[in-house]
């Protein structure tokens, strides 16, 4: 069991931006009945928002079995801690890692210096990328693929780094490492995970409730897979790591997983901007809970 920590958090609102200084605490975005929510510049070693049976966009859920709290290695962060189907939570927290060839561990994406939102689209950036030689942009998009009956939806993300005019730093390559810790069910312990294209696309479901997720990494991609919170104490254990297919299939049990996907980082010049590098990846869910009723007929 764990205690869940009660934070107060404003929603930004549709169509609104906010520079460095005056980020939003909260950031929602919907599509039809899916609904994200980003917490942007909390403290990453507080409780992360439990899932299961939730009232998503409202009010904290009630604590429920298991779990949550990170281990955040800088003060202030951001990550997603909402993927709502209707009314149930499906996610405890969505964080992006990233390592530079020249750095010897991973780090958590930190607070931005920026954010703009628009209904179901929202972009995150950030100057010198935690003092790196190199800007970046997280843009992501909610689209609910059932026709707004809140049944199904894919969150898509894209992070892109960019090279802005001043000194090269030596950095040849970006390592990214999207972490993905979910909860089907409201005991978030009987997920089952299978590989379903090598090595960038997993299935995760449950036998206790009609619903599956999808994560897929565009590009070619490792993945780990284990029990929460092996992957997360490897992310954050100070060493670099290199991820080699472990852990599929899984379950059941309580999933958690990250892949690794190794991308050039954005030529840095003295004369002119550099290139542009990026990776996407996406979260697709189904979660087909809308009751049937078995009509009976008699002939007489």
């Amino acid at each position: 069991m764990h205690h869940t920590a009660i934070a107060l958090a404003l929603a930004l609102s549709a169509g609104a931006s906010a520079q460095a200084g005056t980020l939003p605490p909260i950031v929602t975005l919907t599509d039809g009945g899916i609904l994200l929510e980003f917490e942007v510049g909390q403290p990453l070693g507080a409780a992360a928002q439990p899932a299961g049976v939730a009232v998503c966009g409202g009010k904290q859920p009630p604590e429920s079995a298991g779990r949550r709290a990170t281990r955040g290695q800088v003060p202030t962060g951001l990550r997603l801690t909402k993927f709502c189907t209707g009314s149930v939570d499906h996610l405890f927290e969505h964080l992006f890692y990233l390592r530079t060839s020249a750095e010897p561990s991973e780090v958590v994406w930190p607070e931005p210096n920026s954010v703009s939102a628009n209904g179901n689209t929202a972009t995150f950036t950030w100057q010198q990328f935690q003092t790196r030689s190199f800007d970046a942009e997280l843009s992501v998009t909610v689209t609910d693929t059932s026709g707004g009956a809140g049944t199904a939806g894919t969150a898509s993300f894209t992070f892109t780094t960019f090279a802005p005019f001043r000194a090269a730093d030596g950095v040849a390559m970006l390592h990214g490492f999207p972490y993905f810790d979910l909860c089907l069910d409201d005991g978030c312990e009987a997920m089952s995970a299978e590989l379903i294209a090598p090595n960038n696309e997993i299935r995760i479901s449950t036998g206790l409730a009609d619903t599956e997720i999808v994560i897929r990494q565009s590009g070619n991609a490792s993945y780990a897979v284990a029990e929460w919170r092996d992957v997360l104490d490897r992310l954050q254990d100070g060493l670099a790591d290199t991820f080699a297919n472990t852990g599929l299939p899984y379950g059941p049990g309580d999933f958690t997983g990250a892949f690794e996907i190794a991308f050039p980082a954005p030529a840095v010049t003295r004369n002119a901007e550099g290139a542009t590098s990026a990776i996407s990846w996406e979260i697709a869910i189904s979660n087909a809970t809308v009751p049937v009723e078995l009509m009976q007929f008699q002939v007489d």
